[in-house]
């Protein structure tokens, strides 16, 4: 296994989502009836 010392910046960002919306889209769809998203008090 791989140290975090070891992975590059561009691998890092190669594992992160194009879209914000991807991080939380399986929440939504396990959740429904809950928030996806809650900013500065909003939902």
């Amino acid at each position: 296994m791989r140290s975090v010392d070891d992975i590059t910046a561009a691998e890092l960002l190669d594992g992160l989502p194009s879209r914000v919306h991807e991080v939380y889209a399986p929440f939504v769809r396990g959740m429904p009836d809950h928030p996806a998203f809650v900013e500065d008090g909003r939902s």
